[in-house]
Order: structure tokens, then C-alpha cells, then sequence
């Protein structure tokens, strides 16, 4: 699975679809809903309330089976080993980051199906949360 990725899909299936998270209505590839929708650094910016509202606006723009992936640095608190180079880049935002809990319980709610979270150590902690809509 090395050359596909968390979604299942190959560098030659990915087309990207600029966007803005904060408008009503998102474009679609070719007019047809979306194979996997990325949220990167992104969510933490809005309150919970908002992050719900996108996660909806985001199943709707899915065909079944499709991925919802979510990509966000963890709470400054639950690191064990941060460098003082990333923790002077990311105090600023610290009281927003998320424990990935937080997005799966919505997902859960919304009715997704939660098939990974995973912590990848870079500057800080990344957490990456996949979802699937239901068949």
C-alpha cells in the first residue's frame, strides 16, 4: 500500500479542488461529489460548533464510501518531547489544538465510520483521523 494513500487512492487518481473551507457551497471535481475530502491544520481554528458544521458540509460532498480525513496537531500539553523551536512556532495556537478524540466523537455522531487515528511526530504531534461514509 506503499504508493497509495490513507484513503486508498494513488498519486494518478488525486485531483485537487481549491477551495474555501468557510464558503457555503464547495466546488466539486468534475461537478460530481468527492472521493476524500483533507482537513490540514485547518479545523483548529474554529470552535467545535464549526468544526461540526464543516464535517457536515463535508459528508454531503461525498459519495458513499468516501474518506474524510483530518489532519491536526495535538494539545501542547500531551507532548512528551517538543523542541523550544516548535514550541515557539506553535504557543500562539496551542489553546486551540485537539486531542483526535474530540473529531472522532463528531464523526461517531455524524455517522461516519472511523477506521483510523494515528499520531505522526513531526515538530509536534500530528494527529490523522480517517472516517468513511457509510455504504
Amino acid at each position: 500500500m506503499a504508493d497509495r494513500d490513507a484513503a486508498g487512492l494513488s498519486p494518478a487518481q488525486l485531483a485537487f479542488v481549491s477551495g474555501d473551507a468557510r464558503q457555503a457551497d464547495w466546488p466539486k471535481p468534475e461537478g460530481r461529489p468527492a472521493d476524500a475530502i483533507r482537513f490540514k491544520s485547518v479545523l483548529h481554528d474554529w470552535d467545535i460548533g464549526s468544526v461540526r458544521n464543516r464535517l457536515v458540509q463535508a459528508a454531503s460532498y461525498l459519495l458513499p464510501g468516501a474518506a474524510v480525513m483530518i489532519c491536526e496537531r495535538g494539545p501542547v500539553e500531551d507532548e512528551q518531547d517538543i523542541s523550544v523551536a516548535a514550541l515557539a512556532a506553535n504557543l500562539v495556537f496551542s489553546p486551540f489544538y485537539r486531542a483526535p478524540a474530540e473529531y472522532v466523537a463528531i464523526l461517531d455522531d455524524l455517522g461516519l465510520r472511523v477506521e483510523d487515528v494515528r499520531c505522526v511526530k513531526l515538530d509536534m504531534t500530528f494527529n490523522i483521523v480517517v472516517a468513511r461514509v457509510p455504504s
